[in-house]
């Protein structure tokens, strides 16, 4: 039989210590993939205290052939690393691909360093719809770096790899910076990855950060979201929607008497989508379908919320009605509902519910606030020619929009369907749900077990509390909202329902009017991931064969720690030298007839700051910086006043290497006063040249200062006029002064006579020491 080969890693790249383990699983892995086995080096001759001979064990001391052979080839790799086991691990390899029929597409899409990797059948999905990347970063930065090097890998790859590239790259750790590109194909896909590289937004990126512990929150509109055709192209591209919505359809059927699944698709014979019972049936199977959808994809609500009939939806999606009981109730109830045809109105007021509440007095026992849509909206309902007055009343200064429906749900016009509706509904069970239901009819959570019959009638007749409901689930922690319907038209609301309370909050909607899809379908998973919502990539994808050619990997931001030569070092100490703690000198030398040496060196590479000051492409020092070293030496002399400073030349900074710059105070004259002068000399120079000159003064003793800043007891100063200074930057640019952010601060500008008056403040995220 075949020996045991046996062999060692250290011998080949020394100690790992900690990274023994998978040091020795990466040289069988590469033994495997060369079909050799490699040779332990630096062995004389094998141990003695072994007996080669009669065991199966054979010393690595030659490379040796590593074919397939008979069976599948196996490695053992066992190592120690600080003092215990690292790895123990038996790897096998697979048996090589079969060779594909010449002209096949396999056969010509290469397969460059794949040959052993299996390639599972694809699924149903794979192959149809969108191509979807999905890929994530811990900065920003990263994040772009990453879209750059995927569009460019987009641009080269077969057209084949495509689709598999993106099911590769969703299998990665996914981080908090995060994007997708949804496209048709590989144009679009490489115009948005284009764009993402560039910070730029695109019709085909998502892009967010995602919120750690996103625990996402259903929403469920009510009426009005509806559209013809909505949701039919999903029935033959989504199964679990399809099933799910045959399945509504079936529990529908025995209170309507027509089919969901006719009336979507138009079919002969079918009612319009037109009046509350039929539309609102329907929505409520299209809404429990789309949820069935979004949990099939890896998005469980921890919470739910539903707006007027919404509630219905919210119910059975989380489990306290049964299919059967939530469908017995939209059905009925919107039979019930359209004996009232006629008899009101519903108007959508640019108010909050209070302030609508004052201004609706003069029309008491006519007009209710009948939805607490959010901080600055609502909706008032009532006897429509009070509504009329009402809304003319308001005139220009509140905007109203009259709702399409002819009578005022959530008001007490509902109460003379109370008996009616108390006896078709009943025989209505409600169930304990896993999943939180906060209602909308009481404005915050309840226990699912109170969403009996008399609810149902309630949720009908009185005001939605949409407003407060939210307010209840983000105050909870829950922040993520997911609209599950055909159309959008909660989300702006529930943010600024959140905004209002201080909360961030995310919303992203499911189908758009007009846009029924797989494409929006998927489009709508990415937003929801992009926001932190886990999502079943799988499941939205399929399987596809892996891509010939590796994506690739993570974007590292490159950060050097060791230093450059010409990069400043410590402070040098000893034989007279002492160090300084200036940021931009290094050391100083007290002089023996008292005057003071101080040096130090200048790099845009060590102080970033110094790369913002230039004129006509060239870094200047500042002329502030020349000030701040006379500082330095003014006080390290004893302190006392900066008498003069005269900037006679200025300094050049390079863009790469450094200028050692010295600055000299004189010793002492007569009156105490000290001579000073800033040189610098470049790193290829010989000679030094002077910059600025001046004169230190002592210390004189004085009273205090009256009056001086008086101005600055009110601020903006009495009597200043404020200046303009947006653009002021950019203007300076076009004349050749360009300021980078540390040198951008100015925020605001007064002038008095001849005074000005100015705000400076650092930019954020500016280190200027």
């Amino acid at each position: 039989g075949r020996p045991v080969w046996l062999g060692s890693v250290k011998s080949n790249i020394g100690h790992t210590q900690a990274a023994a383990g998978v040091a020795g699983v990466i040289k069988m892995i590469k033994a495997m993939e060369h079909g050799v086995l490699p040779p332990t080096l630096h062995v004389a001759e094998p141990t003695p205290h072994v007996d080669w001979e009669s065991g199966g064990v054979r010393l690595l001391t030659e490379n040796v052939e590593w074919g397939h052979g008979a069976g599948p080839r196996r490695a053992g790799v066992s190592s120690f690393g600080i003092s215990g086991t690292n790895a123990h691990v038996i790897l096998e390899s697979v048996a090589p691909a079969e060779p594909a029929p010449a002209g096949s597409a396999a056969g010509s899409a290469g397969s460059a360093g794949s040959a052993e990797v299996p390639e599972p059948e694809a699924s149903a999905p794979s192959g149809t719809g969108p191509l979807v990347w999905a890929f994530s970063a811990k900065t920003e930065t990263a994040l772009l770096a990453q879209a750059a090097r995927l569009r460019d890998h987009a641009s080269a790859v077969p057209e084949t790899d495509l689709a598999p590239t993106g099911l590769a790259l969703v299998r990665r750790t996914a981080f908090p910076h995060r994007a997708a590109v949804v496209a048709a194909g590989r144009e679009d896909l490489v115009a948005g990855l284009a764009a993402l590289a560039q910070g730029e937004p695109h019709p085909t990126v998502l892009r967010g950060e995602a919120r750690a512990g996103a625990r996402p929150v259903f929403l469920f509109p009510g009426q009005g979201t509806q559209w013809a055709g909505m949701a039919v192209d999903l029935l033959g591209s989504t199964p679990v929607f399809a099933e799910r919505l045959a399945a509504c359809d079936a529990a529908l059927r025995p209170y309507t008497g027509w089919s969901v699944l006719d009336v979507l698709r138009g079919a002969d014979g079918a009612p319009a989508l037109e009046g509350t019972d039929v539309i609102q049936p329907v929505l409520f199977a299209v809404m429990v379908s789309l949820a069935e959808v979004w949990r099939s994809l890896g998005v469980r609500p921890a919470a739910v919320v539903g707006h007027s009939q919404g509630e219905i939806a919210a119910a059975c999606v989380c489990g306290a009605l049964s299919l059967e009981d939530a469908a017995k109730v939209v059905a009925l109830r919107s039979r019930v509902l359209t004996r009232l045809r006629g008899t009101g109105g519903m108007l959508a007021v640019a108010l909050s519910a209070a302030a609508a509440e004052s201004r609706l007095r003069p029309w008491d026992g006519r007009l209710w606030v009948a939805v607490h849509s959010g901080p600055s909206s609502c909706v008032v309902a009532g006897d429509a020619d009070a509504l009329d007055e009402f809304a003319a009343a308001c005139g220009d200064a509140v905007r109203t929009r009259r709702v399409a429906v002819d009578y005022a749900s959530h008001t007490p016009h509902m109460e003379e369907l109370c008996d009616e509706l108390l006896t078709v509904l009943d025989g209505v069970r409600p169930r304990r749900a896993e999943i939180a239901f906060c209602s909308s009819l009481e404005g915050g959570f309840v226990e699912t077990s109170e969403l009996s019959t008399r609810y149902w009638f309630e949720n009908l007749r009185g005001p939605v509390r949409f407003q407060e409901s939210v307010r209840a689930v983000a105050g909870a922690g829950s922040t993520l909202f997911v609209e599950v319907g055909p159309h959008p038209v909660l989300g702006g609301d529930t943010q600024d329902i959140c905004a209002d309370a201080g909360l961030d909050a995310d919303v992203c909607a499911t189908l758009r009017r007009g846009s029924g899809d797989r494409a929006r379908l998927l489009t709508a998973l990415a937003h929801a991931w992009v926001l932190g919502a886990d999502a079943d990539w799988t499941a939205a994808l399929g399987t596809a064969p892996h891509p010939g050619t590796v994506p690739p990997t993570y974007a590292f931001e490159h950060r050097r720690f060791w230093l450059l030569d010409d990069e400043r070092i410590g402070g040098a100490t000893g034989a007279g030298v002492d160090g300084s703690a200036h940021p931009l000198l290094t050391a100083q030398v007290a002089m023996a007839d008292e005057g003071l040496v101080m040096t130090g060196r200048l790099t845009p590479a060590s102080t970033g700051w110094l790369a913002d000051h230039a004129v006509e492409g060239a870094l200047l020092l500042p002329g502030t910086a020349f000030v701040e070293l006379a500082l330095e030496a003014l006080a390290q002399t004893g302190g006392g006043r900066l008498d003069e400073l005269v900037v006679e030349a200025p300094l050049v900074l390079p863009r790469t290497g450094s200028v050692t710059v010295q600055v000299v105070a004189g010793q002492p004259d007569a009156e105490e006063r000290r001579a000073l002068s800033v040189f610098s000399r470049a790193a290829d120079a010989d000679t030094w040249q002077r910059h600025a000159s001046g004169v230190l003064s002592p210390a004189v003793a004085s009273g205090p200062v009256v009056g001086v800043a008086g101005w600055a007891g009110v601020w903006p100063p009495e009597g200043a006029v404020a200046v303009g200074v947006e653009g002021g930057y950019e203007a300076l640019a076009e004349r050749g002064y360009e300021y980078g952010p540390a040198f951008q601060g100015v925020r605001a500008v007064w002038r008095r006579g001849d005074e000005l008056f100015a705000e400076v403040s650092l930019p954020d995220g500016v280190e200027v020491t």
